[in-house]
């Protein structure tokens, strides 16, 4: 699957993705739909993602390889 962060994506216009240089990328698939982690939860992250235009080939992959305990 592929996901575009940007600003329209912000949840307050005060955290805008733009305003940083870089980010840590977490990722969480939930199966019980819940904002707040639940034991169960499949997750994997990335540290030091730069943050600005990019094509498919400088794609930061995250591979889901934990499991929230």
């Amino acid at each position: 699957m592929t996901v575009v962060l940007d600003d329209s994506a912000a949840m307050t216009a005060d955290a805008q993705i733009s305003q940083v240089r870089e980010v840590r990328l977490m990722v969480r698939v939930s199966s019980s739909g819940q904002a707040t982690p639940q034991a169960g939860d499949l997750w994997g992250d990335v540290d030091r993602v730069d943050v600005g235009p990019l094509n498919a080939r400088e794609a930061t992959r995250v591979t889901i390889d934990r499991v929230f305990e």
